[in-house]
């Protein structure tokens, strides 16, 4: 069990390497705060961590962000599209 979860632990090490320091700081502190779920997806109007119904200005405003943009529901976490 320990060598799987030092083998997971490195590849999760591995993949964060090419992500913004800034960007993944942020993802660890939501992480830490949100009981280690810190992204959830957007399906419809809904987001799938907090089961919030989010308003259509703001799934519209959401979904014409630019790609590279991080986007954010009401509870915190960041939103994948």
């Amino acid at each position: 069990m320990d060598a799987e979860l030092a083998e997971v632990d490195e590849q999760r090490v591995s993949a964060s390497e090419p992500i913004d320091a800034a960007l993944l700081d942020s993802y660890e502190k939501l992480r830490s705060r949100l009981g280690g779920v810190a992204v959830a997806r957007l399906v419809g109007s809904n987001c799938t961590g907090c089961h919030l119904t989010i308003p259509a200005v703001e799934v519209d405003r959401i979904k014409r962000a630019p790609e590279n943009e991080v986007v954010y529901c009401d509870c915190g976490r960041m939103l994948v599209r």
